[in-house]
């Protein structure tokens, strides 16, 4: 079985390529039992409910994103397919198709009060506008698409889910450009793992499509599918640089971007401090998304080459910088006249909630922290 791979408040953990970090004692035997899981913690924390998302967070500065808030629309925007745990529609995202491969609703099911739900957090990482509502994302201006493979109520999904999951993207809309899992598990069948890993090589070679996969947070060996080859593998840093103590790591990890202390908005809008390699994810895929949309010639593997290439070295690994790989395909002028809005004024409100964690049921609550943020890694 399969999750997500956040790092809220309320969030479970994701697939990643090489090692994950080490999870509280109380979760690790939950993480384990898990299987495939989201890669993200969710950790309870206040954040400004008053924010401008014409102002970039300190993760879009880093990432070199910045200047994509203001980046001019580009002829035909790519679409980022996410398969997660739905996307519930907001006013941040321009949706174009979504499916469950379950029944039911098309929403995000983690979505509810006291959540901000993993799959809509990710989408509003990739791709949120920059229009006065929530947080902006990495590239505003990327279309979305959704399959659910999550169940209602919790639990986990299948990794044939995942398989499914990859064929309805490739159908749902034509311009889907890149994929994005933000989930993933340390353990495979091989026969599961070759049908993954054979489509996934496939959407790439035939389509044209970049998978994007979350590198996990166990703070060791990646994840499958980020193992895989085809994939491209993203590890969470810190804003010094350095690896999240709970990212995955090693073998596997093709480029890192921010995925600790994050800001971004849940499902109603309201600000949460995210951590995990499932909010990594996202960064790239619209790094890739904004690349392969202003130079549409660009296949994924010129696409990966140029940010991998253009990535600040830290240590063995390359963290995202979009600005810079703008700059190598001959889009300099898309954000090199960028200038920082200046930060609003006024007070913030603080949006602070008990974290709860779908399908695990032997651990503690996680405790209320008002003021700071309390993460929790789970798988």
């Amino acid at each position: 079985m399969t999750g997500p791979n956040p790092s809220l408040r309320p969030t479970p953990s994701a697939p990643g390529r090489h090692a994950r970090p080490g999870a509280p004692p109380v979760l690790r035997r939950a993480l384990v039992a898990a299987g495939l899981a989201i890669a993200a913690l969710l950790a309870v924390g206040s954040a400004s409910a008053e924010a401008d998302d014409r102002v970039a967070t300190a993760w879009q500065e880093q990432a070199g994103t910045a200047p994509l808030l203001q980046a001019p629309r580009p002829a035909n925007p790519a679409t980022i397919c996410i398969i997660d745990t739905g996307v519930t529609p907001t006013p941040d995202l321009e949706i174009t198709k979504r499916r469950s491969l379950l029944g039911g609703t098309l929403d995000d099911v983690w979505a509810a009060p006291g959540s901000p739900g993993h799959g809509t957090a990710v989408a509003h990482f990739a791709a949120g506008k920059v229009n006065g509502w929530g947080g902006a994302g990495a590239f505003p201006h990327a279309r979305v698409t959704s399959v659910r493979i999550f169940p209602e109520g919790g639990g986990a999904a299948h990794w044939q889910d995942y398989v499914d999951a990859l064929d309805h993207c490739q159908k749902l809309d034509a311009r889907t450009k890149v994929i994005l899992l933000s989930l993933g598990g340390q353990e495979i069948r091989p026969g599961e793992a070759a049908a993954l890993e054979n489509r996934i090589g496939r959407l790439r070679m035939d389509a044209g499509i970049n998978i994007v996969v979350a590198a996990g947070n166990g703070g060791a060996a990646v994840d499958f599918p980020g193992r895989f080859s085809a994939s491209f593998t993203v590890a969470a840093v810190e804003r010094s640089g350095s690896l999240c103590e709970f990212s995955a790591r090693g073998e596997g990890v093709d480029i890192a971007a921010p995925g600790c202390d994050l800001e971004q908005a849940g499902a109603d809008g309201s600000l949460w401090r995210m951590s995990g390699s499932s909010f990594a994810a996202p960064i790239v895929a619209g790094a890739l998304a904004a690349l392969r949309s202003y130079d549409r010639r660009l296949g994924p593997d010129e696409a990966e080459k140029v940010l991998v290439s253009t990535g600040r070295r830290q240590g063995p690994i390359r963290v995202l910088d979009a600005r810079a790989a703008m700059r190598a395909v001959g889009a300099g002028a898309v954000v090199d006249g960028y200038q920082a809005a200046p930060a609003p004024t006024g007070g913030s409100a603080e949006h602070v909630a008990v974290v709860s964690v779908p399908g695990i049921t032997d651990t503690a609550p996680l405790p209320v922290v008002s003021g700071s943020v309390a993460s929790v890694l789970v798988k």
